[in-house]
């Protein structure tokens, strides 16, 4: 038997992979084969109209006698047109992998598919997808409808769920054809856009948390402004910038090719060769680092567009921080005496309290004065005890009147 694996890409490491995968594409290699009696995708004949099957192709090319063969470049003969027949899987990581087996017949024959790892994810989200619409349409009604429906019948109320059910559900699904329209993977996409709102949230909360000058007027501000500008940019990577693409991938091995230049690489794994065309193998690399430059040399506002989505959450709670306190100094800041101390976050009391100086960390409070919060829970303290101590004082009393009066 000759199992013949095809893998495209531009990445060396991927040899390795296709390699481990192949492990378990081991089948029958003949009609005559015992363990072919009962398999389902036993081999056929091929049909007249069928072109040359890619392992007859292949075969002619390369040496027998080798378990596994790694054909690198353009690995058969109109591969796209005849992918479903061989049990080829384009990913989304642009590698093309063909899994055949060639039998005596020059015929080929696909092995089992594998659930595709998107596959299992859109499971998952099914099956959170009822948790999802009912905990949005529950925080909708109750902290944004409920008081404007108070007279309404509890009938009424459910219909009016129902309906911000539907609601919900349509724009997940017009989100979904906006997205498909996206270059770029999705998980990029929920990531550009869940850090551009993370970002102007986690920035709102910062802002009062860790800055006492800050007033209801410069969170307000500073939070939407976060929002828009980190989506702003992000719009943007995607319309102006663009996702780069990657290349196409050389077709020197491919059939009525004028080169027959090989390069073969060995391992000392496992042995298989590697065929393709070094010269316009490396002119491809070559075009996709000058399109790496190209990225790098962007300017203004593409400069712009270009940061990576990975850092939308930290560049929006910045945006926060500074026009929420712009606005809050143009519009007068809060007091920091004035302000309640249990409101606050002392990060530099919590950070560094082995290492600076009290006189130091009093600085650093920016005027809060914490000792007034340990002040006010030590007076707690004591007339939770006084409470405890006279409860327990008129229980014992009542007890002793009542050993009396009985």
């Amino acid at each position: 038997m000759e199992l013949i694996v095809y893998c495209i890409d531009h990445n060396q490491i991927e040899l390795f992979k296709c390699l481990a995968e192949t492990l378990l594409c081991v089948r029958c290699s003949s009609d005559s084969d015992p363990e072919c009696e009962d398999d389902p995708k036993s081999p056929s004949p091929c049909p007249e109209s069928q072109q040359r099957s890619a392992c007859q192709t292949v075969r002619e090319k390369n040496v027998k006698g080798e378990i596994v063969k790694f054909i690198r470049g353009c690995s058969t003969v109109s591969l796209k047109d005849n992918m479903e027949a061989s049990g080829c899987r384009e990913r989304n990581n642009n590698i093309t992998m063909c899994y055949d087996i060639c039998f005596t017949d020059g015929c080929n024959l696909g092995t089992q598919f594998i659930l595709s790892p998107s596959l299992c994810i859109f499971l998952i989200l099914l099956v959170s997808l009822s948790s999802i619409l009912s905990s949005m349409v529950a925080v909708t009604w109750e902290d944004v409808m409920k008081p404007y429906f108070k007279d309404k019948s509890e009938e009424n109320k459910a219909w009016i769920t129902r309906i911000l059910v539907i609601v919900y559900g349509a724009l997940g699904i017009g989100t979904t054809f906006l997205f498909k329209n996206l270059k770029g993977t999705v998980l990029q996409a929920s990531l550009s856009f869940m850090g551009a709102a993370g970002g102007a949230l986690n920035g709102l909360i910062m802002l009062g948390a860790f800055f006492p000058w800050a007033n209801w007027k410069g969170a307000v501000a500073g939070s939407l402004s976060s929002y828009v500008i980190t989506m702003w940019v992000g719009i943007g990577k995607y319309t102006v910038v663009g996702i780069k693409e990657n290349l196409p991938f050389p077709n020197s091995t491919c059939e009525n090719s004028n080169h027959n230049n090989t390069d073969k690489i060995n391992s000392t794994m496992l042995p298989f060769n590697t065929t393709d065309h070094t010269g316009e193998y490396f002119t491809v690399f070559g075009q996709t680092s000058s399109s790496d430059a190209a990225l790098n040399e962007l300017s203004g506002l593409h400069q712009f567009y270009s940061l990576s989505y990975l850092w939308y959450s930290a560049f929006g709670m910045l945006i926060a921080f500074v026009v929420g306190l712009i606005v809050s100094f143009a519009t007068g800041p809060t007091t920091p005496e004035d302000i309640d101390p249990k409101y606050m976050i002392p990060i530099f009391d919590r950070l560094f309290w082995c290492c600076l100086p009290n006189q130091i960390l009093k600085f650093l409070r920016c005027g809060v004065d914490y000792d007034k919060e340990e002040i006010e829970d030590n007076e707690d303290i004591k007339n939770e005890a006084t409470t405890i101590g006279s409860c327990s004082n008129m229980s014992a009393l009542g007890s002793e009147t009542f050993s009396y009066k009985f």
